[in-house]
């Protein structure tokens, strides 16, 4: 009876409080706000329906996560709250059990949080069918199975978990505010599992309490036609996640029952005196004193005196207590998170430069701790008297409250500067522990974290202040603080743009070792300046609003606040602030620059399209040359460009008007022809100008079109800096400031529920390889031959395509004029910078890498590469055909590179990687240099038409030329490492469903599935027959002109030396989307009389093929497939003793091997040559057993 009494009075009592309702709208908000984003995901990527059995387990997912904050103000009230009231003497003098108390208690807690999170997703579901905007297509028949297993596998598990972790974290410490904490703790395992992982979505899965990793990776591995059929089994994964968490619970849970006591709670203390120990004896003499008379002042040297030592006094006792323990472990969370953050691709260690540390500790897995960190502790600082019920005693003490509010909020900010030299220390060790310590340099960690990032949390530090004074709860100010945290990383999810409000908002700062801080330094100073306004007047509002003595409610404060708000100076001073920074960061994003929104850009879009899409198919002159005069002025942040196109009409049809698309970033001026021609047009805002020729354009002539652009950006936009034109490492293509000829399609509006809003028509599919018209089409594939005059800063090199004919100096400047040996697609960069080089010679081409003087890591590994990519590609393909190949470092966040006609960028990033430091063994750099080598063959010499399976001709066939490259120059052993880390793709979560690689268009089959059918391609027919027909394939298509070349091709060119017995496993690889499920079952081996060994394997073996809905059908199997002995391991690996290939028929196969040494492990495909994505299967280790009755094959 006294359980259920308790458990009536934990549900009632809870039931009744606002915040309990407060917290589950704000957990039925954020859900909302879930379910438009998979509604939008839904209407541009894949049909998904709202109420598909994985959606609603994944929105439950969302809803428990979210619910975790409602389940720790109900835990931080029912576990302490007879503590807090006071009533724990009197109440554990009854004769209640502790089974029956806590018991009660959790129950209540347990079935309160239940019922409220069950209910949150019908009910956001409800309210999104009739929110406008909505498909309601979307919505399909309901499944109340969906719902239930939803309930029974996440919410009751994850509600469980949640509820017996909190208590127990607030039973042990004794403090509300460890729940919470604990509750912000699930939340961030649950939401950065992926990258405290490193990306290993196995881990993931298990080290996410809330099992929704497990959720999204079921929903990525299903076919586009099963995810609405999909449910969710209690199986793998989410049953190792939910025995994992229920044990972990229900472990700490019994530790902190048995620690728990019906008994008066003491505090330890290590003064305290042992039992038993007598007090000493004290004999007190009265004596006389003598009181002199004081006269109190208050003036400002008492009000400083004050807040100094009130300050020092917060502080240190913030220092001493428990919450200060999230310091070390917030460090130690760094260290382990940093180093997976520096890497590169392909799990790559990155070299930790201070620069490239400190600005990965801007990251929001890292922040995130430090919000919950300030909200933490400004909540403990604002309600220590409260909680202590000594409130009455301090709001008598003669101190102000402004006093009081500058002290607290001082003392947040001394251990805000503790936590920051915190990881300050785990920055410098993760440089330790990645070989970067003589990269250590106090100077930006201290300019990044006690400048830039302290003034950062400062500024949420007295929002996190106003906020809690304006709820007067602390579960609730903890919630809104959370909310403005978020809200400030998503606010378009609230239809908010503009950054004046987004509070916190600035254009970054600096970090690029090529420019430092360069035009960032004016922008971020004037909106610190502006949200340092904000924050004084959030401070001004706690301190109005401030709590101080029985009057607590917020008519009364209000009312109090206003009366006094007058006399304010402060106040007045911030709004001057706010108003000063507001107008001069409004006059640069709206009017020196023209401010846009997303919904501006889709009209723009929208427009453009209705406007001019019937010059769609309008036949246009294309691209033969181009010569420009390009001045780059990078200390002022200003160019121009001068440029002649010379254009031929190639259509064979007579063509009247010129339609001319000019770059929305620059101001283009001075277009004419070398004919009489009319402007018609002259759209700048659409970026359309239409030009009719007084004379026709017959079919073979040819006409100049003379332009100017000036870039010339008027401070910052709303987007922030454009670094196109920065003081040093400048970095445009044509694509970005020069005038295209013709309709760009590229600027339409791609989004389908947009389009299908605004009444356009779906955009056309990808053609097909079969269309004979796509292969005739020039856009973006014209041949030109290129001359380009740069003129730069003293001291700085730029860098074109083609040959350095000639570098001089005047006026103070530097100027280089390149022309291409060649025509070349019309695609290219310019360069410019402090540049050091490094210069080397392969065969008759110069190779040259522009690199920054401090990014010289890893010059020796690519330049190796850039030689040894040419002698292997032109010995196997065809010639080079320009006289020089530049390799050129740019600024950029990204770790990759752009191969472009004779010159390959790549980026800061890639430039610091570290293979070095990677014990599996195979150089990045050096292979993905040998790739975009390979380019300059697939993409620039073989153009393929911009039909479905493009991306096998050209990424696919790179990698594949990259890999012969690395083999050749590394060796077999390199070459398997990097083949096993490239695989690595195949086990993040991925449906087998999909299209032939002939057809296909995503990158996963083009950067990976791709390269690994080309290799297990010659691996079947020989290297040399491969690249015979690769050869066969740039001779038909060298000249590239029209028609271009497609992957049917590329096939047909394969298939002629494929011999017939192999025909299967080309069209397996290629025409079809193929899979095998391989299995060694048994390995045994057993000596033979002369000294050899039988091997004897068991497997299994099937073949399915995968149509893009995912339905999988088997195929009968008669295949070759390798079979693979090895024997002890040596330094390079394991010892292959046999590898051949044997015919394997569908089911079970057993062979016999004979070998001549001792083996180890044995295995069927044991290179994973096919599309196995389950290979760890296909190998075992070998067992000692006779083999009787069995012959060799």
């Amino acid at each position: 009876m006294k359980f259920w009494s308790i458990f009536r009075f934990e549900w009632a009592y809870q039931l009744r409080r606002p915040s309990t309702w407060l917290f589950f709208g704000v957990v039925l908000g954020l859900v909302a706000l879930v379910i438009n984003e998979i509604a939008e995901y839904a209407a541009t990527v894949e049909t998904v329906l709202l109420t598909a059995p994985l959606t609603v387990a994944e929105l439950t997912g969302y809803a428990t996560k979210f619910g975790w904050l409602l389940l720790a103000a109900l835990v931080g009230d029912g576990a302490l709250r007879d503590i807090q009231t006071r009533m724990d003497p009197l109440l554990y003098t009854t004769s209640l059990r502790k089974r029956t108390y806590l018991g009660g208690r959790v129950a209540g807690t347990f079935a309160l949080g239940s019922l409220l999170l069950v209910v949150v997703v019908p009910l956001s579901l409800l309210l999104a069918r009739y929110t406008p905007g909505v498909d309601a297509d979307l919505f399909g028949p309901l499944q109340l199975s969906a719902y239930c297993r939803a309930i029974l596998l996440l919410v009751l598990p994850n509600v469980f978990i949640a509820t017996t972790l909190l208590y127990s974290l607030a039973l042990v410490t004794r403090h509300p505010m460890a729940a919470y904490a604990g509750a912000l703790l699930l939340g961030a395992l649950s939401t950065f599992s992926l990258e405290i992982t490193a990306s290993s979505w196995q881990w993931a899965q298990l080290l996410d309490p809330s099992a929704l990793k497990v959720v999204t990776a079921e929903r990525m591995a299903v076919a586009p036609g099963q995810a609405n059929t999909q449910v969710l089994e209690l199986s793998g994964p989410l049953l190792a996640n939910r025995t994992l968490w229920l044990g972990i619970s229900l472990l700490l849970a019994g530790a902190a029952y048995a620690r728990f006591r019906l008994m008066y709670y003491f505090p330890v203390r290590s003064w305290r005196r042992k039992p038993g120990a007598p007090a000493p004896a004290h004999r007190v003499q009265p004596r006389l004193v003598s009181v002199r008379p004081q006269v109190q002042t208050n003036g400002w040297r008492t009000h400083l005196y004050q807040t100094v030592a009130l300050a020092g006094r917060y502080a240190w006792e913030l220092i001493i207590s428990k919450v200060s323990w999230a310091i070390p472990a917030i460090a130690l969370y760094a260290v382990v998170l940093l180093p997976n953050m520096l890497q590169g691709p392909m799990s790559v260690p990155g070299f930790p430069t201070t620069m490239r540390v400190t600005a990965l500790m801007n990251n929001a897995a890292l922040e995130i701790t430090v919000v919950l960190f300030i909200t933490l502790v400004v909540g403990q600082l604002l309600w220590r008297e409260r909680e202590a019920r000594l409130q009455e005693i301090a709001d008598a003490a003669p101190v102000p409250t402004g006093v009081l509010v500058l002290s607290k909020y001082l003392a947040v900010g001394l251990v805000l500067v503790l936590l920051l030299l915190a990881l300050l220390a785990a920055g410098i060790v993760v440089q330790a522990m990645g070989g970067g310590v003589d990269q250590v340099d106090l100077g930006p960690y201290c300019l990044t974290l006690l400048g830039a990032r302290l003034l950062e949390y400062l500024l949420l530090a007295a929002v996190a202040f106003a906020l809690h004074v304006l709820a007067n709860q602390p579960y609730v100010g903890h919630l809104l603080v959370l909310l403005v945290y978020f809200y400030t990383l998503l606010p378009r999810l609230v239809g908010i743009e503009h950054p004046l409000l987004v509070f916190g908002f600035d254009p970054g700062f600096g970090s690029s070792v090529f420019y430092g801080t360069g035009p960032f330094l004016l922008p971020w100073v004037l909106f610190r300046l502006y949200w340092t306004g904000w924050a004084l007047l959030a401070l001004v509002a706690a301190r109005q609003l401030w709590v101080r003595g029985q009057a607590t409610g917020l008519k009364w404060r209000l009312r109090q606040a206003r009366s006094g708000l007058g006399r304010k100076s402060l106040f007045g001073g911030a709004l001057l602030l706010v108003a000063a920074t507001g107008a001069v960061i409004l006059y640069h994003t709206n009017v020196l620059n023209e401010y846009t929104t997303v919904a501006s850009k889709q009209a723009r879009q929208v427009a453009y399209e209705q406007r001019y899409g019937a010059y769609r198919t309008a036949r246009q002159p294309h691209l033969t040359g181009t010569r420009l005069r390009v001045e780059l002025y990078p200390d002022q942040r200003r160019a121009t460009v001068e440029g002649i196109y010379q254009l031929r009409n190639s259509s064979g049809r007579i063509i009247d008007s010129l339609h001319v698309a000019v770059a929305p970033e620059v101001e283009t001026s001075g277009i004419q022809f070398n004919r009489p021609a009319t402007a018609v047009r002259t759209d700048d805002r659409l970026g359309h100008h239409i030009y009719r020729l007084a004379q026709p354009l017959q079919p073979g002539d040819s006409l100049q079109m003379s332009f100017k652009v000036l870039f010339a950006p008027h401070g910052f936009t709303s987007r922030g800096i454009a670094t196109a034109l920065i003081d040093n490492g400048t970095y445009f293509t044509n694509t970005d400031w020069l005038p295209a000829i013709g309709y760009q399609p590229g600027r339409e509006l791609s989004d389908e529920r947009g389009r299908r809003d605004q009444g356009l028509p779906p955009r056309s599919a990808t053609a097909s390889p079969h269309q004979a018209s796509a292969r005739l089409d020039r856009s973006g594939r014209e041949q030109v031959r290129l001359a380009v005059t740069v003129g730069t800063t003293a001291g700085q090199i730029a860098v074109a395509p083609g040959s350095l004919r000639r570098a001089w100096q005047a006026g103070g400047r530097q100027y280089f004029h390149y022309v291409t040996d060649a025509p070349i697609r019309n695609m290219y960069p310019v360069y410019s910078a402090r540049y050091a080089v490094r210069e080397s010679r392969q065969g008759d081409t110069d190779i040259q890498v522009f690199y920054h003087p401090r990014n010289g890591l890893n010059l020796a590994r690519m330049e190796q590469s850039l030689r040894a990519s040419l002698a292997y590609y032109t010995q196997h393909f065809s010639a080079y055909p320009f006289r020089q190949l530049k390799l050129v470092e740019y600024p950029d966040p990204g770790t990759g590179g752009i191969s472009l006609p004779g010159t390959i960028g790549y980026s800061t990033n890639f430039a610091m990687l570290h293979p070095a430091r990677d014990d599996r063994g195979f150089d990045l750099s050096f292979a993905v240099v040998a790739h975009e080598v390979a380019h300059q063959w697939w993409a620039h010499q073989l153009i393929n038409a911009d039909v479905q399976g493009a991306g096998l001709i050209t990424e696919s066939l790179a990698w594949y030329s990259a890999l012969n490259v690395v083999e050749q120059s590394k060796g077999p052993e390199h070459l398997r490492q990097l083949l096993d880390a490239m695989r690595q793709a195949y086990f993040s979560p991925r449906a087998r469903a999909g299209t032939p690689l002939l057809l296909a268009e995503d990158a996963f089959q083009a950067y990976r599935k791709g390269p690994m059918a080309m290799y297990a391609l010659r691996e079947y027919v020989g290297e040399e027959n491969v690249n015979r027909a690769l050869r066969a394939l740039l001779r038909r298509f060298k000249g590239g002109e029209p028609p271009y070349a497609t992957s049917l091709d590329f096939y047909a060119e394969v298939r002629a030396v494929t011999p017939d017995s192999l025909h299967y496993l080309l069209r397996d690889l290629l025409a079809t989307n193929t899979y095998w499920e391989l299995q060694t079952k048994q390995a045994r081996v057993a000596p033979t009389a002369d000294g050899a060994w039988l091997v004897t394997l068991e497997v299994l073996a099937r073949k399915v093929r995968v149509d893009p809905a995912g339905t999988e059908t088997e195929v009968p199997m008669n295949d070759f497939v390798e079979i693979g002995v090895f024997g002890k391991a040596s330094t390079k690996g394991l010892t292959s003793l046999v590898l051949q290939k044997r015919r394997i028929h569908s089911g079970k196969n057993q062979l016999v091997v004979r070998v001549t040494q001792e083996p180890e492990q044995a295995g069927i495909d044991p290179r994973h040559l096919l599309n196995d994505t389950e290979p760890a299967n296909n190998s075992r280790r070998i067992t000692h057993s006779p083999v009787d009755g069995l012959t060799r094959e």
